[in-house]
């Protein structure tokens, strides 16, 4: 159907028994032999300090119930990266077109946040705090997704809280990511060089604060030290069509939709660059062979001299890995949504697939219509 529609843009736990270990089962010490268990009693204050050190080789430290409610924790760098950090920064994606966060340039940070999944919950609230993120429920239990959606609000926030200190406003989204210890953040931007860096600060702020425990106004502050030393890079390149633009996008009938759309073009007079997965075609002459559904095929159709419409494919790989070719449509059509190819660059569901095929509708003029 053809829609027209408007767009927007107690005690200790039992530990084991292990080298060194101490427990007590006598008010009267042994002598024993060389490996054995020391038998003895202690004050409780040594207890709690055999306790907390020991528990630094324990995945599920009990830190709350060991260290009371102050909200210092530990850090296991079993929690971690093989390089000990509690977070990572997977991937820093630059989108150099509308995607499917926001309809212009934006950066997509995947972050992976292991350590700050395996703390106790207390820990979270306490440094979520530190960070001045507005209360919003609790972190919930360990490695749950409940978790991952508070982290990826906490990671939002960050990446707010270090560009305004750096005199930006932003508009920033955090969602789960593909992978289960994985976060999503995006943001838009209009130099490259300084928006990448400041996607490198995010990551370094979310691992260096458990376990810098100085001031977050100081870390954020050597933060934006470095971003204002950063090159401020090149501004987007995204082409603004003086023409009118179909774009084209689902996951069977791209092509041969493509293709009807130019040939009625012809049949009507007009002149008519399009994109295809076999090239960029000016009438019926191919100007250049190859894979031209993503990014710069828009560019490569729209370069074409004296045409009057270019009409675009749209696959679901472009507008992930670069962003949609083109800063609007006047017509987006979507041929259908179904479960072929999924689990393809971190797409796993029918509604994740449809959000992305979704994009080309989102940057629609006003007045122009989206075909479903």
């Amino acid at each position: 159907m053809a829609t027209k529609m408007a767009t927007m843009s107690n005690g200790p736990k039992t530990l084991g028994r292990m080298p060194g270990a101490i427990r007590s089962e006598s008010s009267s010490p042994e002598r024993v032999g060389a490996g054995a268990v020391v038998v003895a009693i202690f004050p409780p204050w040594i207890w709690r300090y055999l306790f907390v050190t020991t528990c630094l080789s324990e995945r599920e430290c009990a830190v709350k119930d060991e260290l009371g409610s102050s909200g210092t924790g530990l850090i296991n760098s079993g929690m971690a990266d093989p390089a000990g950090h509690a977070v990572e920064l997977v991937e820093l994606r630059v989108l150099e077109g509308p995607n499917l966060y926001f309809t212009r340039p934006a950066i997509k940070l995947t972050l992976a946040m292991p350590g700050w999944l395996e703390l106790p919950a207390s820990r979270v609230e306490h440094e979520a705090e530190r960070l001045k993120l507005s209360p919003a429920g609790p972190p919930g239990a360990l490695a749950t997704e409940h978790r991952r959606r508070y982290l990826a609000r906490l990671a939002a926030h960050v990446t707010r809280s270090v560009a305004e200190a750096s005199g930006s406003q932003v508009a920033v989204r955090g969602r789960i990511g593909p992978e289960p210890e994985q976060v999503v953040v995006a943001f838009p931007w209009r130099r490259q060089g300084v928006a990448e860096a400041l996607g490198a600060e995010v990551a370094r702020l979310l691992d260096t604060c458990l376990r810098d425990h100085r001031r977050i106004d100081t870390l954020i502050g050597e933060s934006v030290e470095r971003l204002q030393s950063a090159d401020p890079g090149v501004a987007p390149s995204v082409p603004e069509p003086a023409i009118p633009v179909v774009a084209v996008t689902g996951t069977n009938g791209k092509t041969t939709t493509v293709r009807l759309l130019a040939h009625l073009a012809r049949t009507a007079g007009k002149t008519v660059a399009y994109t295809s997965t076999d090239g960029v075609y000016r009438n019926q002459e191919l100007k250049v062979p190859g894979d031209y559904s993503g990014f710069g095929g828009a560019a490569e159709a729209l370069g074409q001299p004296g045409i009057d419409l270019a009409v675009l494919e749209v696959a679901r790989g472009g507008i992930l890995l670069r962003g949609i070719g083109a800063a609007h449509n006047d017509v987006a059509v979507v041929t259908n949504v179904s479960e072929d190819h999924l689990d393809q660059y971190g797409i796993r569901t029918l509604d994740q697939l449809a959000e992305v095929k979704a994009s080309i509708t989102h940057i629609t003029r006003p007045d122009g219509w989206d075909i479903l």
